[in-house]
C-alpha cells in the first residue's frame, strides 16, 4: 500500500449515461467504469464496477472503498466496500468465527489473478432532489496490519452525476458477470418495507456427459453456472438482495453404499467450499447436502413406470433395509432384469441437485 502524494482525476465527459474511461482514484490503483445512476421511485440507485491493481493493499492491510455524493451543502455517504489482502481477511474471519459477531460490511479478498481483481458496486439510497445536479467522489481509507487506521484519500470522480429514468433504463452488460458474480450487495436503507421470496431450481445429471462424469472443478463450475444465471435475473430487479442459497444433491445406488455414502460428503463439502469462494452469499447463509443414494424417489418413480414385477421391487424398498441388502434382493429378481431396467431408466431421472434461493426484495 503506497503512501499518496496527491490525487489523479481523469474527467470524460459524453452524451451517454455511463462514462466510457474508467476513472483513477487512490494514486491510480482503483479504477471506477460504468457508472450509473438510477432513480427508481423514492430511491437513488448507484452501479459501477471497481477494479483495483494487486498493489492496492499488502497481505496484511485493508482498503475501506466508499462513494459519497456531494453538493456545496449535502453530503451522502454510500455503502463502503473493504478490499482485505489475504492474511489479513484470514485474521478476521478468524476473529469473527471466535466472536460469533458477523461483519455487516461487503467484504473483497484481493486475488492474485489479474481478470478476477474487480468487484461489481450495486447499492441503493434515499433520493434527495440535489442528488440530481451532485458530485461523486470516493473515500480510500487504508488500515494497517492492526486493524489501526492509517490515512483517508478522498479523490473526485464525477463532477456532475447523470440521472436515468428507469423506464428506460439499460444496465451496461459489459458491468454484469456470470462468469465470477462478484456482485456485492449491500444492507437495505432503514426502514424500508422488505419482502422475502425464494427461487427453486433443479438440475438433471443425464447421459454419459452428465454432471456425475465431470471431476471436482468441472463439477462444481457447471452448478455454479446454473444457479448463476437465477440469481442473476432476480438480482436485475429493483431492490433485491440475496441472503441465502441452500442446495441439495441426490444420488442412486450405483455401487457401495457407503463408498457412496463418503463419496456424497466429500463432493457437497467440495461444492460448498467452491461455491463460497466465488463469494455468491455470507458462508452463514449458504448450505449443502448430498443423499448418497436417493430410495424414496427411486420408489415413486418405479411405481409409476411399466417395468416387470414393479410391485415386488417396491415391496423390497419399502421392507428391506439397505445395509440389510435391499440393493442385492433386488439384482437377484429375474435374472437382474428389473435392475438393469432402474440402472437404465430409473436411477438417471434420480441424479439431480435441488437448489432454493432466498431473495430480500425493497417494496415500493
Amino acid at each position: 500500500m503506497k503512501l499518496l502524494q496527491s490525487a489523479f482525476f481523469l474527467l470524460v465527459f459524453c452524451g451517454s449515461a455511463s462514462v466510457s474511461s474508467a476513472q483513477t482514484v487512490y494514486g491510480g490503483q482503483i479504477y471506477v467504469d460504468s457508472e450509473n445512476f438510477t432513480r427508481q421511485g423514492d430511491f437513488l440507485r448507484v452501479r459501477m464496477k471497481v477494479s483495483y491493481d494487486s498493489s492496492v493493499v499488502g497481505n496484511c492491510e485493508s482498503l475501506t472503498f466508499t462513494p459519497v455524493l456531494k453538493t456545496d451543502s449535502a453530503v451522502s455517504v454510500l455503502s463502503s466496500v473493504v478490499i482485505n489482502g489475504r492474511e489479513r481477511e484470514r485474521d478476521a474471519h478468524r476473529a469473527e468465527v471466535l466472536s460469533g459477531a458477523r461483519r455487516n460490511v461487503p467484504i473483497v479478498v484481493k486475488d492474485s489473478y489479474a481478470a478476477k481483481r474487480y468487484f461489481i458496486y450495486d447499492t441503493t439510497v434515499p433520493y434527495k432532489d440535489w442528488m440530481s445536479d451532485c458530485r461523486m467522489y470516493v473515500e480510500s481509507e487504508e488500515h494497517n496490519n492492526h486493524g489501526r487506521r492509517r490515512h483517508v484519500y478522498e479523490d473526485l470522480v464525477l463532477k456532475n452525476i447523470y440521472l436515468h429514468d428507469r423506464s428506460t433504463d439499460t444496465p451496461n452488460p459489459k458491468v454484469r458477470s456470470y462468469k465470477w458474480l462478484n456482485n456485492v450487495q449491500f444492507i437495505q436503507p432503514q426502514g424500508a418495507d422488505i419482502d422475502k421470496f425464494h427461487r427453486c431450481g433443479e438440475i438433471q445429471f443425464l447421459g454419459n456427459k452428465s454432471l456425475t462424469k465431470l471431476g471436482g472443478r468441472k463439477f462444481n463450475r457447471t452448478v455454479f453456472n446454473a444457479i448463476a444465471s437465477d440469481i442473476i435475473t432476480e438480482l436485475q430487479r429493483y431492490g433485491t438482495s440475496l441472503v441465502g442459497i441452500s442446495i441439495n444433491g441426490f444420488g442412486a445406488p450405483m455401487g457401495n453404499y457407503r463408498r457412496n455414502e463418503s463419496k456424497s460428503i466429500e463432493r457437497s463439502l467440495d461444492l460448498k467450499n467452491y461455491l463460497m469462494k466465488q463469494k455468491l452469499t455470507n458462508r452463514n447463509d449458504l448450505t449443502v447436502g448430498w443423499l448418497a443414494e436417493d430410495w424414496d424417489s427411486i420408489s415413486s418413480l418405479v411405481a409409476g413406470s411399466g417395468m416387470h414385477l414393479r410391485d415386488a421391487v417396491v415391496d423390497i424398498i419399502r421392507n428391506v433395509d439397505v445395509v440389510n441388502g435391499r440393493e442385492h434382493e433386488i439384482q437377484s429378481l429375474n435374472h437382474g432384469m428389473p435392475y438393469a431396467y432402474m440402472k437404465r431408466f430409473i436411477f438417471p431421472k434420480v441424479y439431480r441437485i435441488k437448489y432454493t434461493l432466498t431473495f430480500h426484495r425493497r417494496l415500493r
